[in-house]
């Protein structure tokens, strides 16, 4: 169990599973880089500054996944950005087409719509808000997209960030594990 939220919300919010045996509290991003200091941005622009400010907490995330277990599940208060990244760059590891990643996507958006109607009725930047609670893939492929292009591929990322190749081969082998003959 990867909890992507930060030590505040974690706090205020404590998850029913933190007592559970393998509960991580591993925050994608710090307090002080949540956010990009623009007065405005888009999705995309809010996923390229997490993964470039808070690369080694990037990093311990996908270390954690690779880790043996039966499961890992990822979680953070929404599951649209946070866990939508993690999942993205896991799912394209696997082998998850554009179209894949755009539907699971999608489906992320359309779970919170009433959650994220709520947040837009109480916004004092109603713009703002409004693009970062949309669930356009537009913005998720872009950023994979940019992943892979500078990268090679998503193992490369995973590779320049630190993990090792037998980590690498880990999260692969989640994919497609060996049947038992």
């Amino acid at each position: 169990m990867i909890d992507l939220r930060t030590p505040t919300e974690t706090k205020r919010n404590p998850h029913a599973l933190r007592a559970s045996p393998g509960y991580q509290n591993l925050p994608l991003h710090s307090e002080e880089h949540s956010r990009p200091t623009l007065p405005e941005y888009d999705l995309d622009e809010l996923y390229r500054f997490w993964l470039a400010q808070n690369s080694s907490n990037v990093a311990a995330i996908l270390q954690a996944c690779a880790e043996p277990s039966a499961a890992t599940l990822v979680c953070c208060s929404a599951g649209k950005d946070r866990t939508g990244i993690v999942v993205a760059i896991l799912s394209r590891l696997w082998g998850a087409s554009d179209n894949e990643l755009a539907h699971d996507y999608h489906l992320s958006g359309e779970n919170m719509q009433t959650a994220f109607e709520a947040e837009l009725r109480e916004s004092s930047n109603p713009s703002q808000t409004q693009r970062m609670i949309s669930a356009d893939p537009a913005a998720l492929l872009q950023v994979v997209h940019d992943l892979e292009s500078t990268h090679g591929d998503i193992a490369g990322y995973l590779l320049t960030l630190g993990l090792t190749h037998d980590q690498v081969s880990a999260l692969q082998a989640v994919a497609s594990p060996s049947q038992p003959n």
